[in-house]
């Protein structure tokens, strides 16, 4: 399965069509296949800092395999931001799914509480 952005990508290169088109087809916004272009032609700032930088970049991507292997929590808070891995948890640790309850009623709460001040 290929992503939009190699889709946009495709149709850029193979065909005539004009953002707007390649966007409704696609199915994003022409912004973000303005964005696909700009990457294909090499004009992304951060693409070019890491192509003038790769040792730094390099250094950082090891820093955080060391870290990820060796500190708990970074580890723990890597997976809990990963949406896979919390739908997963989510249905099968009741724990888990009791924070989270927790988490979302206190959410709609404060959101209570401001919208009646």
């Amino acid at each position: 399965m290929s992503t939009k952005s190699d889709r946009i990508l495709a149709l850029l290169e193979h065909t005539e069509m004009t953002r707007a088109q390649i966007a409704r087809d696609v199915g994003c916004l022409p912004a973000y296949v303005r964005v696909v272009e700009q990457r294909l032609a090499g004009n992304c700032a951060a693409q070019r800092w890491l192509e003038r930088n790769p040792e730094y970049y390099q250094k950082a991507l090891d820093y955080k395999r060391v870290r990820y292997a060796t500190d708990p929590e970074f580890r723990e808070r890597k997976l809990d931001s990963d949406v896979r891995y919390k739908r997963e948890r989510y249905r099968s640790d009741p724990e888990f799914r009791q924070r989270v309850l927790e988490t979302h009623a206190r959410y709609r709460a404060r959101k209570r509480e401001a919208a009646s001040t």
